[in-house]
């Protein structure tokens, strides 16, 4: 998409002004000029997202854990395979860590999905938002894409892909062996 960037900005401002206030202006503008990134080590980045009842939530709110983001589909075949470890986590980290699957699947779909099936941890949904969601600042290019968030804020890794046991290794070199409350 970047190397389209001054194409999407070219036509964008060639568009009449009414244009750009509509809706889809306003996802070409997204493309075009979309939010800045994140890195490792930075501050985390917030957005709304919305949980299966349509309340707004925000990943602020569970500042002062860790927080493993999962982007994620229903559709998504590795994402559906992590499951199992992604409640072995919920137990195993106790109130350390909040778990938030962050969606953008079409709303009804995710939804019905949801009633279907009992997920781990907070599970938010993404409305689609171009270059300005979360998922884009993220950089999440595929799925699933996990990014792992101090109690401070601030990004300790990110990385793309699952593998059984890739979770549990990942958080055990962060998370140290005091933190871990067992409920068994």
């Amino acid at each position: 998409m970047r190397s389209f960037r001054p194409v999407f900005q070219q036509l964008y401002a060639r568009m009449p002004a009414e244009w750009q206030e509509t809706k889809k202006g306003k996802l070409i503008e997204s493309y075009a000029f979309p939010a800045p990134t994140v890195e490792e080590g930075d501050d985390m980045d917030d957005g709304l997202l919305y949980d299966a009842e349509g309340k707004s939530r925000h990943l602020s709110e569970l500042q002062g854990r860790y927080i493993l983001l999962d982007f994620w589909s229903i559709y998504c075949g590795p994402c559906r395979m992590s499951e199992p470890e992604m409640e072995e986590i919920v137990h195993l980290y106790g109130d350390k860590l909040a778990l938030v699957g962050i969606s953008n699947d079409e709303k009804i779909s995710w939804s019905k999905f949801l009633k279907e099936h009992k997920m781990p941890g907070y599970q938010w949904n993404e409305p689609k938002n171009g270059g300005r969601s979360l998922a884009s600042r993220y950089k999440v290019g595929s799925i699933p894409h996990f990014v792992l968030i101090s109690p401070e804020g601030k990004i300790l890794k990110m990385w793309t892909g699952y593998r059984k046991g890739i979770l549990k290794s990942k958080l055990k070199k962060f998370i140290s062996e005091d933190t871990i409350h067992s409920t068994r």
